[in-house]
């Protein structure tokens, strides 16, 4: 079998600059900057001719509404509109989308544009870690899109989906250099925020299961970290969700969901598209309409027929109601003097849990359920992290913070956290509760 040599994206050697660039590019000084147009312009030309014809019939149906705006006619009008509407956001967002990104010594700046500013993101400095390839979730005539991303002690970030790989390799080596000549120019700012690479922050264990010296990004076999006392008190990362709060004898750390208007466009869309056409269906069925279904069998035919589609529309609304509910879902972990107590509510209702702590052994940090262990290096050949023992890179960012008792068996986890998210929580049990390990 061919054997390729596996490089980390910080020591691996700078790709050639292809002859020519799809993108504006400017290194100057301390400032990196780039600027992306959207991927699918191509595709946005079929689009355009389609929603022409497309304008057609809903114009049509806008006036059929207007002049006889009975129920029928809505819910038949509706699939259509939504799908105008939803295809010409895509055709404006491929046409005139711009993605953008930028870092300096401040910290790393990006965001998307479409006329208009629709998403922004900034990191500080000390908080970015490396660039590397990611495979995207998405598939274009079933093979995969890679893409660029940044790894960070919060969410990674994503971007520049579909580069060419020769773009994309020259572009990731470029973040790669730069970050590392401004992190060995701001090395005092960086070291004073005790992150993952202090020595003091992490040790492992080797495949034997014995203890190792902590070293600067050591890489444990088992794909998971020991947390241990830093010198000074971890930060939570910038984009931090968790909250703290000190009651009497507790220390509480909180989670509120928030809005995501895409997620809310998205869910919107495709509950009115579904269940729009199943409701025309049902609309015959209950008489409704020009074309009623008469009883008898194709009635009861039609009936059975559409159980399944309203049971799927019925889960689509709901999922749209979970979007639109989602700053009212609170997570909340509460550490006692001798126990831990997890409860996720809605409304301020829902289950809770509770464990007695009597004793610790130790604090790990590892990949959260559902991970996707796999990062592509600067050739494009895949390989596991588990068998390179490096986690961080972990492509989903979701990491779980395990208390683990003296029979090695975990007491309890706090999931769905960010690396630096997990360390501060874990880090802040360390200092307040010495007597769980023995201390």
């Amino acid at each position: 079998m061919e054997q390729y040599e596996i490089m980390s994206p910080r020591t691996a050697p700078l790709s050639a600059r292809p002859e020519r660039l799809s993108f504006r590019f400017a290194r100057e000084g301390e400032r990196l900057a780039v600027e992306l147009r959207t991927r699918g312009r191509g595709a946005s030309c079929f689009l355009v001719f389609w929603l022409i014809g497309w304008t057609v019939g809903c114009v049509f149906l806008a006036g059929l509404v207007i002049r006889d705006p009975n129920v029928f006619h809505i819910l038949f009008a509706l699939p259509f509109w939504a799908s105008w509407v939803f295809v010409f956001c895509q055709i404006l967002y491929t046409t005139f989308g711009r993605e953008y990104f930028m870092l300096d010594r401040r910290g790393a700046a990006h965001g998307r544009k479409v006329f208009v500013q629709i998403s922004q993101r900034y990191v500080p400095l000390d908080e970015v870690k490396h660039f590397q390839v990611y495979r995207s979730s998405v598939t274009e005539n079933d093979q995969p899109i890679f893409g660029i991303e940044m790894t960070t002690l919060g969410k990674t970030l994503h971007m520049a989906r579909g580069l060419e790989s020769n773009e994309r390799n020259w572009l990731i080596g470029q973040f790669n250099d730069h970050l590392a000549s401004l992190q060995a120019a701001s090395a005092p700012l960086v070291a004073d925020r005790s992150t993952p690479d202090d020595e003091s922050a992490w040790t492992h264990e080797d495949e034997n299961g014995e203890t190792m010296p902590a070293r600067p990004k050591h890489k444990s076999a088992r794909g998971r970290r020991v947390l241990t006392l830093a010198d000074q008190a971890v930060e939570p990362p910038s984009d931090c969700r968790w909250r703290r709060e000190d009651a009497f004898s507790e220390i509480v750390f909180s989670w509120r969901g928030k809005f995501h208007p895409l997620a809310f466009g998205g869910a919107l869309f495709i509950t009115l598209f579904w269940n729009g056409i199943v409701s025309v269906f049902v609309c015959g069925l209950l008489g409704i309409g020009q074309a009623p279904v008469p009883p008898g069998m194709m009635w009861w035919g039609l009936f059975v027929f559409l159980i399944p589609f309203e049971a799927i529309g019925a889960v689509i609304f709901l999922g749209l109601l979970a979007v639109l509910a989602e700053p009212f879902h609170v997570r909340r972990w509460t550490i006692g003097r001798s126990h831990v107590e997890a409860r996720s509510t809605w409304f301020g209702v829902g289950p809770g849990r509770n464990w007695l702590v009597v004793s610790l052994d130790r604090l790990e940090v590892l990949p959260g359920p559902g991970s996707r262990l796999t990062r592509f290096n600067l050739f494009g050949k895949s390989d596991e992290l588990a068998s390179m023992g490096d986690f961080s890179d972990n492509t989903r960012g979701s990491f779980k913070l395990s208390l683990v008792d003296h029979d090695n068996n975990e007491l309890c986890a706090l999931g769905n956290l960010t690396e630096g998210e997990a360390r501060w929580i874990g880090d802040t049990i360390l200092r307040e509760r010495p007597r769980w390990f023995g201390d």
